[in-house]
């Protein structure tokens, strides 16, 4: 294995980021200078009003790499959010009024912000909505992403944040990833349906804060300044470009969290924004103006106060891949058509998923083969009358639907929502709305609270094989885990080593048992040299556990393995 590839290398910053609330991302060495002693504080105060002077003084000398970011201003921005702690709802599943206004202080303010920041604040759960620009050729129309922050249970400004969202295109990631398995709260699968949440023993807040968004028109998002969704074709990259942009405004008003290690993923074709997601951020330089050409301006922005000591200088793929180094992908699209062409070589043998399995092809549902026809149907419509009823809604938000600043139809004045024209409108989402409308208030027409599968387009899409290299590439220095679920119909795991074993590039698929590893599974990739950027070939291993007992959806079938397997993934070489 390559060094420039070791999979300890990112564990090992991370580890060290997680020492300090300021730390500076160094490609040779993380500084954690402690700033107990009374020297290190005559720096940090003079910092504060001369930051290169305090510097200098505490280096002994300038230089290149980066250095510990000074205390920096909370800074105003489009986010609006509404900020709680998790109620707890009464007899009749009412909760209080949750706290709400906009995070960011104003610059009133900024001194007190800088004092709390400096004596580490207690960050609080929030939900609220990201403004997004228009894509430069797919959605031409402005829109609001949802998004759910659930920060880490403890010490929340030194762990990661785990960027999650769900596939699709379009699945809402709020009656996913939200409402299963991995926030503070959790529906049951196997509960009655209207069983309400119940507090999640294998929570990823143990050791991670948990930004989720909901994808434009999917969810609780909604489109400005149209009637309807304008005909247009999907555009992998313009999708994931709305992501970053939100991530990017996420730490403008979060500067406590700025320089943490993301760690990007989610499920299904989320596999695929994930990779365009870290094609923008880890090669802005080149890659970036597929976003829009403001966007290598923003990302050079957000570099620059990660990195003060480099500020303008373009950061390369192995230095930005120190804070945008890991992805966790749950039953992932990553190889696009290549991809499905090698699953349905797999099916044709598979006992588990394919033609030969008991009852036959069409027994079981496709997303889990185990499970009777409907059961993900099921899943969903469970969690959109959560989402729809005041207490459940606020547990695994973490804020009271009436509470959300522009989820309200006085804020959606030319707003518009609607679902996918693939995707029949189910009896559950029909009622999920009619609760939320008679809760929050009517809307115009051609607008809703809530879609299962929102369409950012009208056109039909289907996944190309253009983000195959980014996947390949992005392996060069992000430490990737991915998941292998034997039920599984939709996305066959198996097929990703597969399409790099039919291309001569590895694959090989190892389960043999290792030391303190309960679900042995990884497969190699031989990355192929880059004359022109100047990179060597190398081989890199990527974690694959298997996963027995579940289909698509991981986090509901297995979440305590799932959270135990990411958690030693995360800390481990």
């Amino acid at each position: 294995m390559s060094p420039a590839r070791s999979p300890a290398r990112w564990s090992r910053a991370a580890s060290r980021l997680r020492s300090s609330s300021r730390f500076p991302l160094n490609s040779n060495k993380l500084s954690t200078r402690s700033v107990r002693s009374a020297g290190a504080l005559l720096c940090l105060l003079f910092a504060i009003t001369a930051f290169f002077v305090a510097v200098s003084a505490c280096s002994g000398g300038s230089s290149s790499s980066p250095q510990p970011t000074s205390p920096i201003p909370t800074q105003t921005a489009t986010t609006t959010t509404a900020t709680a702690t998790t109620p707890t709802p009464g007899a009749d599943g009412a909760v209080p009024d949750a706290s709400t206004g906009p995070t960011p202080a104003d610059a009133g303010d900024r001194d007190a912000s800088d004092a709390a920041e400096a004596s580490g604040p207690v960050l609080a759960p929030e939900v609220g909505f990201f403004d997004v620009p228009a894509q430069p050729t797919a959605a031409r129309y402005e829109a609001r992403l949802f998004y759910v922050f659930q920060p880490a249970d403890s010490d929340a400004a030194h762990k990661p944040i785990f960027v999650l969202s769900n596939g699709g295109p379009g699945s809402a990631t709020t009656a996913g990833l939200v409402a299963y398995g991995t926030g503070r709260y959790s529906l049951s699968a196997n509960a009655e349906a209207g069983a309400p949440p119940a507090l999640n023993p294998s929570s990823w807040t143990s050791f991670a804060n948990l930004l989720y968004i909901d994808s434009r028109q999917a969810g609780f998002s909604y489109g400005l300044g149209a009637a309807t969704t304008p005909g247009c074709a999907f555009s992998e990259v313009e999708d994931a470009s709305d992501f970053v942009r939100a991530l990017l405004e996420f730490f403008d008003a979060h500067p406590t969290l700025r320089a943490s290690p993301v760690v990007v993923g989610g499920e299904s074709y989320a596999g695929t924004r994930a990779n365009w997601m870290l094609d923008l951020l880890l090669r802005y330089g080149t890659e970036a103006s597929k976003g829009g050409p403001d966007l290598e301006a923003k990302i050079q922005a957000h570099f620059d106060v990660v990195f003060p000591g480099l500020a303008g200088t373009v950061i390369d793929q192995a230095m930005a891949s120190q804070q945008f180094g890991a992805q966790v992908l749950i039953e992932p699209l990553v190889l696009g058509q290549q991809q499905y062409t090698q699953q349905n070589k797999l099916l044709a043998t598979n006992p588990y998923v394919g033609p030969n399995r008991d009852g036959g092809f069409n027994a079981g549902d496709t997303y889990d083969t185990q499970e009777p026809n409907g059961w993900f149907d099921a899943t969903l419509a469970h969690a959109m009358t959560a989402l729809s009823t005041v207490g459940p809604a606020a547990q695994l938000l973490g804020a009271d639907l009436r509470s959300i600043p522009l989820l309200e139809p006085a804020a959606r004045a030319g707003s518009f929502h609607g679902d996918s024209i693939l995707d029949a409108v189910s009896p559950a989402e029909t009622a999920a709305n009619a609760a939320l409308t008679t809760l929050l208030g009517g809307l115009t027409t051609g607008d809703q609270y809530y879609a299962s599968l929102g369409a950012a387009c009208t056109m039909t899409w289907s996944p190309s094989d253009t983000g195959d290299n980014a996947f390949l590439y992005n392996l060069r220095t992000v430490k990737t885990f991915i998941t292998d679920a034997r039920y599984d119909g939709a996305i066959l795991s198996l097929a990703i080593p597969a399409v790099f074993a039919a291309a001569n590039l590895g694959g090989i698929v190892d389960s043999r048992p290792r030391a303190g590893v309960v679900r042995p599974g990884w497969f190699t990739v031989d990355i192929p040299a880059q004359a022109d950027a100047g990179t060597p070939s190398q081989t890199v291993e990527v974690r694959f556990p298997p996963y027995d007992q579940s289909g698509h959806s991981v986090a509901i079938s297995q979440p305590a393995d799932l959270a135990a397997d990411v958690q030693a993934w995360l800390s481990g070489p």
